[in-house]
């Protein structure tokens, strides 16, 4: 079971602060019922926003890791004027 704001993060709806905000917009149905913030949820249960029914994306997940080596800038601008 997911609290109801990390489940609609995690299909894909925004971050769980926004998420958190249609909640409490009452603008999510759950199991045909108005939604309240801190409800949990399952893949069970049917969750509706803007009259779509709402899933988690399955599949498989890719990290991608990078590493930025010692002395190479990665910004837009170099406000401190570093030399390195």
């Amino acid at each position: 079971m997911l609290r109801l704001q990390k489940f609609l993060a995690q299909a894909g709806h925004g971050s769980r602060r926004s998420c958190e905000q249609l909640i409490k917009d009452g603008k999510i149905i759950v199991n045909g019922q108005v939604a309240i913030l801190g409800s949990k949820v399952s893949q069970a249960d049917d969750v509706v926003f803007k009259g779509k029914r709402v899933t988690l994306k399955t599949g498989d997940l890719k990290v991608i890791m990078l590493n930025k080596p010692r002395g190479v800038l990665s910004s837009k601008k170099d406000e401190k004027k570093i030399k390195l």
